[in-house]
């Protein structure tokens, strides 16, 4: 697909995304709260078209708008690392889960990083007749549950990856810790 058609695609698509990431988070909340479960925030985000075509472009997608699961994207920040399994079962009960993952066990055992629980879900078929929920079948969403901590250490990786690596101080350089 050509950028330009692509482009129409994803302006077409873009405001649905928009509406299940609002409608995601307020379900999210409801049943964090259900749950008596405390969090900082729940943060959303939909991808803008150029971020979409960086990612298509370092990927090599063939088909980006199937392929892509993280168009719409959520994090659930929360206190407690011993929250973070009962936040999966909410995940798993509540939403089609396609997969999930702990990229803490992504890491080798000496090393020190970047943390997250990652799902990649669908909204369950029975929510799809809610007026809220129409239109949104088959939308596939991110979702990311850390800790506040987990939370500031990725924000301090992710700043510190953008720098050129002569500019990370010794001491903070993640890939000479171990």
């Amino acid at each position: 697909m050509n950028i330009p058609d692509l482009k129409t695609e994803f302006d077409k698509l873009r405001p649905s995304y928009m509406r299940l990431a609002e409608n995601v988070k307020a379900a999210l909340i409801q049943f964090l709260n259900e749950q008596n479960l405390d969090f900082v925030e729940i943060e959303t985000r939909v991808k803008e078209f150029d971020s979409f075509v960086s990612k298509i472009e370092r990927k090599g997608y063939k088909e980006p708008l199937v392929e892509i699961t993280d168009i719409c994207g959520l994090r659930i920040i929360n206190y407690y690392p011993s929250d973070l399994k009962s936040i999966e079962e909410i995940l798993k009960n509540e939403f089609d889960l396609i997969e999930s993952s702990n990229k803490e066990e992504e890491m080798e055992d000496d090393r020190f990083g970047y943390r997250s629980f990652h799902f990649i879900a669908t909204i369950k078929e029975e929510w799809l007749n809610a007026p809220n929920y129409r239109g949104l079948k088959n939308l596939k969403f991110e979702i990311q549950a850390r800790t506040i901590l987990m939370h500031g250490w990725a924000a301090i990786s992710h700043k510190l990856s953008y720098k050129h690596e002569r500019d990370v101080p010794k001491n903070l350089d993640v890939t000479c810790l171990g």
